[in-house]
């Protein structure tokens, strides 16, 4: 099919399944296969032709012409996934899944995009590309977190004469041993802060 001038098809039916294979010569070679449409009447497309510098009608089977009247979203939705793609490698095996399910998120989020571009005038017009850029820029740009209370505040303004609590995430190992967060930064003691585990050790 490929030596053959464009326009060109080949077919096959499959009496048991009743499935008919077509072939058909357009720019590339392109395969369908269907149980329910026809391959006549032939229908009219337009191509460029090299030697008339123009475009110019030509064969296409049935099946291809109702192909392309159907065809959308989910056409779209591959195409558009297909130009960016997000290309880091994993080496689990639901890595693909999970950056395809991410590619396809930000396509739809695009597409809502277009849409509203279209309708709202103060919406400015973005392509893919920037689109993506914008939400890699953003997750990329450092947030404001909010101040952790001080020791001291967590004690309620009592310092206990120098002896104050630091983050340290394991039991309490004085008093109650519970799971704790906080330990002395002069005893390297691992104490409740929100019980009255550190205050009873250092009174």
């Amino acid at each position: 099919m490929k030596k053959k001038p464009r326009a060109e098809y080949d077919y096959s039916f499959d009496t048991k399944n009743d499935i008919t294979m077509v072939r058909w010569k357009d720019n590339n070679v392109v395969t369908m296969g269907t149980y329910f449409d026809d391959i006549e009447p032939l229908g009219k497309v337009k191509r460029w032709c090299n030697i008339r510098k123009q475009k110019v009608d030509v064969n296409i089977p049935k099946m291809f012409v109702n192909y392309n009247k159907g065809m959308g979203g989910v056409d779209q939705m591959d195409q558009s996934i297909s130009l960016y793609r997000i290309s880091i490698k994993g080496k689990t095996w639901w890595w693909v899944i999970f950056t395809y399910l991410l590619d396809m998120a930000i396509s739809n989020a695009w597409r809502l995009h277009v849409l509203l571009s279209k309708t709202k005038q103060e919406i400015t017009y973005m392509d893919q590309l920037s689109f993506r850029r914008i939400i890699a820029q953003t997750y990329l740009r450092p947030t404001k977190t909010k101040s952790r209370p001080s020791s001291s505040a967590a004690l309620g303004g009592r310092h206990n004469n120098g002896h104050n609590p630091e983050r340290w995430k394991t039991h309490c190992d004085v008093l109650c041993h519970q799971r704790i967060r906080w330990r002395c930064e002069i005893c390297l003691k691992t104490l409740c802060v929100e019980r009255p585990c550190f205050k009873q050790f250092h009174s």
